[in-house]
């Protein structure tokens, strides 16, 4: 899922200042103006922040290092908060890498996975995808985001299923709904077919070419939307 650009905080806070003809005064960028201060989280308006999750990982010899932050930004919006400790981790493939806590992951066998972390009702923006080798040795490779919505509603469909299928390749996962996240599928960049499928809908396929992002975190994203059957 990639971010939107983002002024700089000075930039931020001259427009908010410039906008603002009313305000007295300009307290924080992050805080409100006028009228009232933050109390709780929110100011008296009851704007409050739009928190996101962020995560890093550092593969090893035998496991993989992570660390996953709480950040917050617009109204009231608090400092970032470590949740590596008491957040959970997620390996797409158990016989590849298995959670053993507080960011760390040990590596079981051959193949390749995803591990990324969720916090509440959210999922980390990163995710990271590794082949691990026979002899033990871990690559970085490529992470596609399948979501699947209801082209009637415009709504997230919880428990629809996403098989994506390449020449190197055959994986399956069921949409969440707790978080409302993604499938995550690891890939070579190689050519795949994305199936998707839930009860009461049309199946859709989609022709999906990876490229490389530039970067081994940031999901290459793939939407497909589903039509409600007669």
């Amino acid at each position: 899922m990639t971010r939107r650009p983002r002024l700089s905080l000075n930039t931020r806070c001259a427009a908010r200042a410039w906008l603002s003809f009313t305000a007295v005064t300009l307290t924080a960028c992050s805080s409100p103006t006028s009228p009232g201060a933050c109390v709780n989280g929110h100011d008296s308006l009851g704007r409050g922040p739009v928190s996101y999750l962020t995560a890093t990982c550092v593969p090893g010899n035998s496991e993989v290092h992570c660390q996953s932050t709480m950040v917050e930004t617009g109204y009231c919006a608090g400092r970032p908060v470590d949740v590596t400790a008491t957040a959970q981790w997620i390996s797409t493939n158990s016989s590849v890498a298995v959670s053993t806590g507080s960011g760390h992951f040990q590596l079981q066998g051959p193949g390749a996975t995803v591990v990324f972390s969720e916090s509440g009702n959210l999922f980390s923006q990163q995710a990271f995808g590794y082949q691990v080798a026979a002899s033990g040795g871990i690559q970085p490779i490529g992470v596609v985001d399948v979501s699947m919505w209801s082209r009637t509603t415009g709504g997230f469909i919880p428990g629809a299923t996403a098989d994506f299928t390449s020449a190197t390749s055959m994986q399956t996962c069921q949409q969440s709904l707790t978080p409302p996240a993604p499938c995550r599928f690891w890939t070579d960049f190689s050519p795949a077919v994305v199936r998707a499928s839930a009860p009461g809908y049309a199946t859709v396929q989609q022709p999906v070419t990876p490229t490389s992002p530039g970067t081994s975190s940031a999901p290459i994203s793939v939407t497909l939307y589903l039509t409600a059957s007669p």
